[in-house]
């Protein structure tokens, strides 16, 4: 997979591909103690809301740089690929879409992005309950294996 060689650090300005009916990336500043390059994935403010992005490169222009927002979150997940970033721009121009809607069919799911949820699971502890019945029981002799199992599994 190729990857670009740009990296942005802290007060670096840099474009970013919004996720909506929108035709080109907005300029944004890197804040501190945060580090892009080109592909991340990252959530930026747009008007009222907070809405998902990606690191487009270097802007075009440098007009009113002095009144730029933060982006507010980079997302711990690799970087979108140089080859996906160029099949965004190649659809967008052949289904005269704005790029910004074809951007939003790669970055769909949301959800994804969130850090995996906890599993929760029990393991037996060898302290066996006074009121012993017959479903704890059978609890108990499950995970009397020393495993450790999931509730779905136990029930």
């Amino acid at each position: 997979m190729k990857q670009s060689n740009e990296n942005f650090g802290p007060g670096d300005v840099v474009a970013v591909m919004v996720a909506v009916a929108l035709d080109g990336a907005y300029s944004y500043r890197v804040p501190q103690g945060m580090q892009l390059v080109r592909g991340s994935i990252v959530a930026v403010p747009l008007g009222t809301r907070v809405t998902l992005g990606v690191v487009w490169g270097a802007p075009k222009d440098m007009v009113a740089h002095n009144r730029l927002r933060d982006i507010g979150q980079k997302f711990d997940v690799p970087a979108l690929s140089e080859e996906l970033l160029e099949l965004v721009d190649w659809v967008a121009h052949y289904t005269l879409a704005v790029p910004g809607m074809v951007l939003r069919a790669v970055l769909r799911s949301r959800q994804a992005l969130d850090p995996p949820r906890p599993i929760w699971a029990y393991r037996g502890t060898g302290i066996v309950p006074k009121r012993a019945t017959s479903a704890r029981t059978r609890v108990l002799e499950v995970i009397g294996d020393g495993m450790a199992w999931s509730k779905a599994a136990l029930v």
